[in-house]
């Protein structure tokens, strides 16, 4: 029988990538495949009021390092 590797759910609002975000993801893959669920740019300045400080495209390219 093959081992079937868990899918993790991780949502996060990530303007600029920090240590929590980090420690987050590495608890997470200790239960299995972590796939990251970003708030979008839109929803971010709506809830907070202000742009982020990167745009959702440069946190996805900073997370698939």
């Amino acid at each position: 029988a093959l081992f079937k590797m868990k899918r993790i759910m991780v949502f996060m609002s990530a303007s600029l990538i920090h240590h929590g975000h980090v420690r987050l993801i590495k608890h997470a893959s200790e239960y299995g495949e972590v796939i990251i669920g970003l708030t979008t740019d839109d929803i971010i300045e709506l809830k907070k009021g202000y742009p982020q400080i990167c745009n959702t495209s440069i946190v996805k390219k900073c997370l698939k390092q």
